[in-house]
């Protein structure tokens, strides 16, 4: 058995004999098991990615999960934080009235 390298996210090694993809974005590989890939999904990716008759630029493109979160706005938040950051500022508000402070109040 052949190490490639550590997986990208349980970051142990990824044999040749595993189930496992290249990011496209990171260039690392990780185990379809550890990104919840299903495997009709990865064997589509292979045999799409063995077929000479589809041009490299027609071939399609994987991101790991830590690749997806992390270019997504708003992918590094939990629930609650996504929740309020959602919310925004009405367009009614007069922004110059708008105060906040960095220090919890002590009410």
């Amino acid at each position: 058995m052949v190490i490639k390298d550590p997986c990208g996210i349980c970051k142990k090694p990824v044999a040749t004999s595993h189930n496992a993809l290249m990011c496209d974005v990171c260039n690392e590989w990780v185990h379809i098991r550890c990104n919840f890939v299903p495997k009709e999904n990865y064997n589509h990716y292979i045999d799409e990615n063995l077929d000479p008759l589809i041009e490299e630029n027609d071939k399609s493109k994987w991101f790991c999960n830590n690749c997806f979160k992390n270019n997504l706005p708003f992918g590094q938040l939990d629930e609650n934080s996504f929740y309020l950051n959602s919310k925004g500022i009405l367009n009614s508000c007069e922004l110059d009235k708008l105060k906040f402070s960095l220090h919890p109040s002590n009410k």
